[in-house]
């Protein structure tokens, strides 16, 4: 959850607020968060905190998961 809100805040938000920037007529940083930092952040970082969910309740105990006990 830790990882996930930050990651969320880190691409989301910065895109965000340049978005209202780009509204009032000023689009370089919009332009070049959502093609670069943003989209990679999205596509990438973003399914990690899912990802290390899934294993934690898939893997056995001796690996740090939950051995299917939810």
């Amino acid at each position: 959850m830790f990882v996930s809100f930050w990651v969320h805040m880190l691409t989301s938000l910065i895109e965000f607020i340049s978005w209202f920037w780009w509204l009032s007529g000023d689009g370089r940083l919009f332009g070049f968060w959502a093609g670069s930092i943003g989209w990679w952040g999205s596509v990438a970082v973003m399914p990690i905190p899912v990802l290390f969910a899934i294993f934690q309740l898939a893997f056995d105990t001796r690996m740090g998961g939950f051995r299917g006990n939810f």
